[in-house]
């Protein structure tokens, strides 16, 4: 992405808009590039915590100032924000545009992540809250910040979702790879901190990695098959998310293939293997299935 961009992710609930937005971030936090990320429908201590299950150190850029929070969040539900950067009334958007003015440091380009503008655009009317936005993107262009707006798909019409389209400099609409890369790229690098500091190798990190998994709550797993020498793994998902779907909603653990891809690349490097990768989804739960189930298959 170019510097002083900002982009529309807009995908329905569910398919990892949130562990994009937080890869996003992450990607130039680790380049010491300032970062903003302004949260409506969840709390900054519930942002730490979501960066933290992907071993993102936050609270670290937090504390140091590299990363600011705008929290418009907190007011709605009736408590006083602890981020530096509370918005008491997220419905005055001008109070919200000056939170966002006071975090955006002039001399510095950076990342910003807005998550979601769903919710901005709910809170006021259509025309004020695209203007708003419009607003926004045009202080974050001129300041050089690389942005991504978060929009819940379906959830708005299709005018404004056009009118968005036409002011932003792009949308991100491919969201299967997309979502992958995004999955691939946590994947790879939990999994990796969990082989160094556990000091595992091979189908061991897949076995920790899944059960750090259902631990959180992601889901509940079953390995049906995980064979490095013959470079296949199966891995079957329930409880996740995706029941949440409607059946007939097609497949879309597009996140998950991305997963279980990084932790195979993961448990190929620990033996010094190499290989190339195929990642699909044969069943979904949102496609009417029992269960959701991911293959991996790996050509030597």
């Amino acid at each position: 992405m170019n510097r002083g961009n900002v982009l529309l992710l807009s995908a329905v609930p569910g398919v990892g808009k949130t562990t994009f937005g937080l890869n996003f971030l992450e990607e130039g936090l680790k380049e010491e590039q300032p970062g903003i990320a302004m949260v409506t429908d969840f709390s900054p201590e519930d942002l730490i915590s979501m960066a933290s299950a992907f071993r993102y150190d936050w609270e670290k850029h937090v504390e140091s100032g590299l990363l600011k929070v705008v929290d418009c969040y907190s007011h709605m539900l009736g408590e006083e924000g602890t981020s530096q950067y509370f918005v008491e009334n997220p419905e005055n958007l001008t109070r919200v545009g000056r939170t966002l003015r006071e975090a955006q440091d002039p001399d510095s380009s950076g990342r910003m992540l807005l998550d979601s503008a769903s919710t901005l655009l709910l809170l006021s009317t259509d025309v004020t809250g695209v203007k708003f936005l419009s607003s926004i993107s045009a202080r974050l262009k001129r300041g050089g910040f690389d942005s991504l707006f978060i929009l819940e798909g379906g959830v708005h019409d299709s005018i404004v979702a056009q009118r968005l389209r036409y002011l932003l400099d792009g949308v991100l609409e491919k969201m299967a790879e997309v979502m992958y890369q995004s999955g691939f790229d946590s994947g790879y690098d939990f999994s990796t901190a969990i082989a160094s500091m556990s000091e595992l190798s091979g189908g061991q990190i897949l076995d920790e990695y899944l059960r750090v998994a259902s631990v959180r709550g992601w889901g509940r797993f079953t390995v049906v098959k995980a064979d490095l020498e013959i470079g296949e793994f199966i891995i079957q998902m329930q409880s996740s998310i995706v029941e949440e779907f409607a059946p007939g909603s097609g497949k879309v653990c597009h996140i998950w293939r991305g997963i279980f891809a990084g932790i195979v690349q993961t448990a190929l490097e620990s033996l010094d293997k190499t290989g190339t990768l195929e990642s699909e989804e044969t069943r979904c739960m949102a496609d009417g299935d029992p269960y959701c189930e991911i293959r991996v298959k790996i050509d030597y």
